[in-house]
């Protein structure tokens, strides 16, 4: 879940990034966030 995460968050980051290009927005920094302190135990999925 962490890796997962991790991938997801990087990824909306860099098309935050890509389509705020030449707006007032993309002077904003958006920090990196530790996603291992935030999910602290394993998730579990059930696929029915």
């Amino acid at each position: 879940m962490c890796h997962l995460a991790v991938l997801v968050i990087g990824t909306t980051r860099g098309i935050l990034h890509v389509k705020t290009e030449n707006t007032p927005f993309n002077r904003f920094f958006v920090p990196t966030i530790n996603v291992t302190e935030t999910i602290r135990e394993d998730v579990v999925i059930e696929l029915n």
